[in-house]
């Protein structure tokens, strides 16, 4: 069963970030992730790439990349799976 909405890995990002009282700018910082792509990270306009796992494995202790790489996939594949079901439905239009 598919989940009634997408939640994207940097969405979730976001909240663990938040939830470790770490600022975004702090956040960019250890990481060496230029903040703007941060921004669109957070708003799931940017892919979560594989080197940017491997740097928040480094600044997340605890949270292994492959943990973020996988849900970086499930993520795309889910949404290219809506964006293939939206098509379908205005095609029938």
């Amino acid at each position: 069963m598919e989940p009634a909405f997408l939640v994207s890995p940097g969405q979730i990002l976001s909240k663990e970030i938040k939830a470790r009282g770490i600022t975004k700018r702090e956040f960019a910082s250890m990481t060496g992730i230029p903040g703007e792509v941060l921004r669109r990270l957070f708003k799931g306009k940017e892919p979560l790439t594989i080197v940017m796992a491997f740097k928040l494995e480094e600044a997340l202790k605890g949270i292994p990349a492959l943990f973020w790489i996988r849900l970086e996939q499930k993520y795309r594949k889910r949404l290219r799976r809506l964006d293939g079901i939206t098509m379908l439905y205005k095609n029938r239009k």
